[in-house]
């Protein structure tokens, strides 16, 4: 089976923890941020089961232009987030029929907040086939 990506667009709710009195508001991701924007904000989506059962594969979570991610919580576990490339691979994972993805940033003031942020996905993989060593 080749690789399967789940996009995770929209569904998105955005929680600023400085203003918690205020009600979480709605994103679609990729988004321009810009100003008004809480510097430190904590993003949730909520997903069901892929309906391709994932079980024995290896699922990953693709997350391109996310500057200033510095948690990611799946299902209530947390996972450091990449420090190199864009893939976050989640071992020993188990989807349930609901599922929780939480990524909390921190943006800085000098990063360009005009520019689409985060590109975020499910990846589901074949794990690579064991080839027996040639019989000598």
């Amino acid at each position: 089976m080749p690789e399967h990506l789940i996009r995770l667009r929209g569904g998105w709710s955005v929680h600023d923890p400085d203003q918690l009195q205020n009600p979480a508001r709605s994103l679609t991701l990729p988004a321009r941020l810009g100003p008004g924007f809480p510097r430190r904000a904590r993003l949730e989506r909520r997903f069901g089961r892929p309906r391709h059962d994932p079980s024995g594969e290896i699922i990953s979570l693709l997350l391109e232009g996310v500057p200033g991610l510095i948690r990611v919580v799946l299902n209530g576990d947390e996972h450091e987030p990449p420090s190199t490339g864009d893939r976050l691979e989640l071992t020993n994972l188990s989807l349930g029929p609901r599922n929780v993805l939480i990524l909390e940033v921190e943006l800085d003031d000098s990063g360009d907040l005009d520019h689409p942020w985060g590109a975020v996905a499910l990846v589901i993989s074949p794990r690579a086939q064991a080839v027996d060593p040639p019989l000598a």
